[in-house]
């Protein structure tokens, strides 16, 4: 699946799903910054928090309960990454961050569960 952004210059983004085993994480950005040619955020399925949804053989890829959950850790990861990118050059205080994170997300996540769901 492929999440285009509609502004000119924006790099495509695209999703996929990863059998790998990426420890306590659910995603990881492959490269780790946007690039010219797009990046991809690869979902981590065998994470605990998906792999009862989606099942060993992914016979729930499809339903609303993956999906959402999906959605979800694509906008976890969408937010982490806004808020590197505005405090890169500063450190920034853990009630900051939680806050920071928060408001993207809230912003985030009912685009992407309208994309996915």
């Amino acid at each position: 699946m492929n999440v285009v952004s509609r502004d000119t210059g924006i790099p495509d983004l695209r999703i996929r799903l990863t059998a790998n085993d990426v420890g306590s994480l659910r995603s990881y950005f492959e490269p780790p910054e946007p690039g010219p040619d797009g990046q991809t955020l690869w979902v981590a399925i065998k994470h605990p928090s998906l792999l009862p949804l989606i099942k060993e053989d992914r016979s729930g890829e499809h339903t609303p309960e993956f999906r959402t959950a999906l959605a979800e850790a694509v906008a976890e990861a969408l937010s982490a990454q806004l808020v590197k990118k505005e405090h890169e050059e500063q450190p920034i205080e853990a009630t900051t961050l939680y806050h920071r994170h928060a408001q993207h997300q809230t912003k985030i996540l009912p685009v992407i569960q309208r994309v996915l769901i």
